[in-house]
């Protein structure tokens, strides 16, 4: 019996073949692309100009607050004069021709500014922005610099413990106070030896107009380190506005924080006829004396920074006004950002008179 042989077979496979776009399909696609693409731009453009604007406003808050944290201790301390407060009196000076007058009215003051140019009172030093405020505080600082024991006379040379940072030397302006009395005086001789220190306070042509305190200084008293500061509005090493200090003593000054543009100061004023320590009004510095009070009568300031990014942003600002500063003299339009920050401040020797 024969087999029966059955054979398969496949069918070849057909394959359809691939004729390309049509310019109209390659037009849609394009134009397509094109909105994809040109939104991905617009979001990472739009994404880097607000990382932009907050990484300046960040800066800004932080160099505003940096600048406060410079200025608010010096000027809370005005007038520090150790244990003993200021409000009961100047403390005697017998210095020779000292460089700053360490008076009720003296250890804080300010300059307004009437223009680009000029203030009031006048300044006695350049380089200020114009329409910018400036203030000045005097006062003394703390370098553990106690006597080693009571004076044994009003002319006795003074002796202190050599473990202080104070680093006195010949011709520095020191300030002697206990919790009763206060005196300035200045060094004409300082040597060190073992343990102590000894400054004499001796009467000459470039020390002392006597050699006489009229306290007998105990152990409790305490030397200290006058100081004189001077806060203004300059031009920065890079080019930006910035907040300066000059030390007055030393007639020397120092950048501290760039991108501020402007400072307003308004003094809180007791103007009560009977002091109670409370303020009655803000005024300039050129509208003291106010009432008939004068400074000695100042006891809170409030300062306001006028902050300016470093950097431009992408989009342009509008017309900024500060203040009282005239419209004329403006600020913008531009692509910086400003913003405005105000501290007061209250004067630890002043907020109780006497």
């Amino acid at each position: 019996m024969k087999q029966r042989v059955i054979h398969n077979y496949q069918a070849k496979g057909t394959f359809a073949h691939q004729r390309g776009l049509s310019l109209v399909e390659l037009m849609v696609s394009l134009v397509v692309g094109l909105i994809l693409i040109y939104g991905v731009i617009e979001i990472y453009v739009n994404s880097k100009g607000t990382y932009r604007v907050n990484e300046e406003m960040a800066r800004m808050q932080e160099s505003a607050r940096f600048a406060f944290d410079l200025m608010v201790p010096t000027v809370r301390q005005a007038g520090y004069t150790g244990c003993v407060a200021m409000n009961n009196g100047a403390p005697r000076d017998i210095r020779k021709t000292p460089k700053d007058d360490f008076t009720l009215t003296t250890v804080l003051g300010g300059h307004e500014a009437t223009s680009a140019t000029a203030w009031s009172p006048a300044l006695g030093f350049v380089g200020v922005e114009g329409y910018t405020d400036v203030i000045s505080v005097q006062s003394t600082v703390s370098c553990g610099a106690n006597l080693t024991g009571n004076l044994t006379n009003f002319k006795a040379n003074v002796q202190i413990s050599a473990t202080n940072t104070c680093d006195f030397a010949k011709n520095d302006d020191i300030l002697i106070s206990d919790c009763s009395s206060a005196e300035l005086f200045r060094a004409t001789n300082v040597s060190k030896g073992g343990a102590k220190v000894t400054i004499a306070h001796a009467k000459s042509v470039t020390g002392n107009t006597e050699n006489f305190f009229e306290t007998l200084f105990g152990e409790d008293a305490e030397l200290l380190k006058p100081t004189s500061t001077t806060y203004y509005i300059g031009t920065g090493a890079s080019g930006v506005p910035a907040l300066f200090s000059r030390n007055n003593l030393a007639a020397s000054t120092a950048e501290l924080v760039e991108g501020i543009e402007g400072m307003q100061i308004l003094y809180g004023v007791d103007t009560d006829t009977a002091a109670d320590g409370v303020v009655d009004r803000y005024v300039k510095a050129n509208e003291i004396p106010v009432s008939g009070h004068n400074w000695d009568r100042v006891i809170s300031v409030r300062i306001s920074l006028l902050m300016r990014s470093i950097n431009p942003v992408s989009t342009k600002s509008g017309s900024y006004t500060f203040q009282d500063v005239p419209s004329a003299h403006g600020y913008g339009p531009d692509r910086y950002i400003r913003q405005e920050y105000t501290h007061t401040v209250q004067l630890r020797n002043r907020g109780l008179l006497p």
